[in-house]
């Protein structure tokens, strides 16, 4: 959900300036819970709503506790769609968390519903509540001093805004010595924000990826959160970067937002920013000089700018590039055991010899030339002039090549990268078949 902004003043130290920043975000929500009878009335005289068994709960997110940035920072807006809470609740050893249904927003509130069970007896009710629902990675035999969240590396922020469903805050706990009718309840972030500036970037490019990487320091991932002080009482799998991407390239002027687990990075630190922006790539690593920090603080909003003008872009390799060096097939049409061997030499001219030893046929070459245009890779064989059986759509992933036939889905074949090609093959010259004849028997 997002938050409300108290009247405080945050100091927030970063690399490049001593600011006063964003509120520390609390938030106040109505907890509307229906009563235990139909003759009985809700706190505003209004009939309580009984579903069988059920209590169903209303949420009533006030009007200042808001998801997203508005355009001047100093307060943040709903968003219409798309908002859920996790709600707890516990009666003596026994939890129950429930998602909510979609948020509405009428009047500058949000509303939520929920429903527990019906409880006329218990004396004492425990509630607690989780935004977003989507950050709890389960709801198995809940334990309040150690909900296991999980905070997303690959975040989606927008040109205004970090990406609301990063934004993890948790509900100071609530009790009551009966199911309510109404309870207010205060929520706080768990996480802390950043605002990047990035300069030296060309002023007409787009941004369509940035990654914000700080070795050794945990950023994101999964942790368990004690909801009773508030604070994360474990980590259980971290990583050391957010990854930032836009649906929609942005200006390189834009603001940089994101979320991420409250760290220090002290002098001699060192973080490293990577920029994606019209195909090129800029790397920018900064060393936090000496008297200086970053912290990203539970709570606030930490700006810091990283300059880019001295930084040369790094241009991705395109069309045959992509794809030089030696490969050998290692996996064909989903089975890893096929009774053949394949390898191919790749030069970035478009120069490619086809290695195959098919049954107990010999060594055979096949000299090529081929392109490599917009994803696809078509060829023909030097000898005979003739064409390959197939084009290929060509998928790269890491040391993984990837070949589907443009005709046939069900042929696909997968290279592996080697350094080299085998000693047999160096030192031996394949036979190298006339292509005079269609019947010859090749693998493209």
């Amino acid at each position: 959900m997002v938050s409300r902004v108290r009247q405080a003043v945050i100091l927030v130290k970063t690399i490049m300036e001593v600011f006063k920043a964003m509120r520390r975000l609390f938030y106040t929500i109505m907890l509307a819970v229906t009563a235990t009878a139909c003759s009985e009335m809700g706190a505003e005289g209004e009939q309580p709503i009984v579903t069988n068994n059920n209590h169903e709960m209303v949420i009533v997110a006030e009007e200042d506790t808001r998801t997203t940035l508005a355009d001047d920072e100093s307060y943040a807006v709903w968003n219409s769609t798309g908002e859920y809470i996790m709600a707890y609740q516990s009666v003596g050893t026994q939890t129950t968390a429930k998602v909510s249904s979609q948020g509405t927003v009428a009047g500058g509130k949000a509303s939520f519903r929920v429903s527990f069970t019906k409880n006329a007896t218990a004396s004492e009710f425990r509630y607690d509540a989780i935004y977003p629902s989507s950050a709890v990675t389960s709801t198995t035999s809940p334990n309040m001093n150690a909900v296991p969240l999980r905070l997303d590396n690959e975040q989606q922020p927008t040109a205004k805004s970090y990406d609301d469903d990063a934004d993890i805050m948790v509900a100071l706990t609530a009790t009551h010595s009966s199911q309510p009718s109404s309870l207010d309840m205060r929520f706080k972030r768990v996480v802390a924000l950043g605002k990047m500036t990035l300069t030296g970037l060309p002023t007409s490019a787009k941004i369509s990826e940035v990654v914000f990487e700080a070795q050794s320091k945990r950023l994101t991932g999964t942790f368990k959160l004690n909801t009773t002080t508030g604070d994360i009482a474990s980590y259980t799998s971290t990583a050391s970067d957010v990854k930032l991407t836009y649906s929609t390239p942005v200006s390189t002027s834009t603001p940089i937002y994101f979320a991420v687990l409250p760290t220090e990075l002290s002098a001699g630190d060192k973080f490293t920013v990577t920029v994606v922006a019209d195909d090129k790539t800029y790397i920018r690593e900064v060393t936090i000089p000496n008297n200086r920090s970053l912290n990203f603080i539970r709570g606030d909003l930490a700006k810091f700018t990283v300059d880019f003008s001295s930084v040369t872009p790094e241009t991705p390799e395109t069309g045959m590039s992509q794809i030089a060096g030696y490969w050998q097939l290692t996996s064909w049409r989903g089975s890893t055991n096929f009774d053949m061997s394949i390898y191919l030499s790749i030069d970035a001219s478009g120069s490619m010899v086809l290695y195959q030893k098919l049954g107990n046929v010999g060594w055979e070459s096949y000299n090529s030339t081929s392109t490599f245009e917009n994803g696809i890779i078509s060829g023909r064989y030097t000898t005979g002039n003739i064409g390959w059986s197939a084009s290929y759509y060509v998928a790269l992933n890491g040391d993984a090549m990837t070949w589907i036939d443009t005709l046939d889905s069900s042929d696909v074949s997968i290279y592996t990268r080697i350094s080299k090609l085998p000693d047999h093959l160096i030192n031996a010259t394949p036979k190298s078949c006339e292509l005079t004849a269609k019947d010859v028997v090749r693998f493209l």
